[in-house]
């Protein structure tokens, strides 16, 4: 019983990733990390200040996803779930003399309280893009990992997690994209209530330092002279 409800969870997790429409009104606000800004979607994330340290980036998701299914009858089988969709979650952004790869290492965390049988499942889809963020949003320029899928399964009462690398094309991106959907469900069966929370959601990327125009200029004038100064020595006196 638990596999087939198991099965029908993660059906219902798949269909909103992919039914969910591709663009929404948005309010998105910035915080600063070491060698990146990231931009959150506030109505996705809810209006808590994410917490930064280093190139990473983790939220508390919000109180939606505290959820509680309760059964009367030795037969009942409650569920509960709640998923959100946003078409940028996410729009990190280099700053000057830096680049993002396609790695990203991702985390879902919560915690279950659960019946008979129970369960609680947190999961993280979507996709990874890249593209361009100015005023008027973000502009996709291409998609470097398509179904990014994560769940995180809770069997038995405390803490579950999840955690996954994601890795694109392996090149290097100005501006990367989330674009996806963190769902929660719980269910069990008799009588009794079962109770989950997601707890965390956290990215952090792969970031390496790449020379600014001016380095180049000045690396190709030193190699024009050092190949001046070669010619020189091999004319004749």
């Amino acid at each position: 019983m638990k596999s087939k409800l198991l099965q029908g969870i993660f059906a219902i997790g798949f269909s909103v990733a992919v039914l969910a429409p591709g663009a929404q009104a948005q309010t998105m606000q910035s915080v600063e990390g070491a060698n990146l800004v990231f931009y959150y979607d506030v109505d996705f994330w809810g209006t808590g200040t994410p917490t930064v340290t280093g190139n990473s980036i983790s939220f508390a998701p919000k109180s939606d996803y505290q959820l509680s299914a309760t059964g009367l009858a030795a037969a009942d089988q409650p569920f509960a779930g709640y998923t959100a969709h946003s078409s940028s979650t996410l729009v990190v952004v280099a700053k000057g003399g830096y680049a993002l790869s396609s790695v990203v290492d991702f985390a879902l965390r919560g915690t279950a309280t659960l019946g008979t049988d129970g369960y609680a499942i947190g999961m993280l889809s979507g996709y990874l893009r890249s593209g361009i963020y100015d005023a008027n949003g973000f502009w996709p320029t291409g998609t470097l990992m398509e179904n990014i899928s994560m769940p995180a399964i809770g069997l038995v009462n405390g803490n579950f997690e999840g955690l996954a690398s994601t890795v694109g094309d392996g090149q290097r991106y100005h501006v990367l994209n989330l674009m996806g959907d963190v769902g929660l469900f719980v269910a069990h069966t008799g009588v009794g209530t079962s109770t989950a929370s997601l707890t965390e959601v956290s990215y952090a990327f792969n970031v390496s330092a790449v020379p600014e125009p001016e380095t180049y200029m000045m690396l190709g004038a030193g190699l024009a002279l050092v190949g001046f100064a070669a010619r020189r020595r091999k004319q004749p006196a």
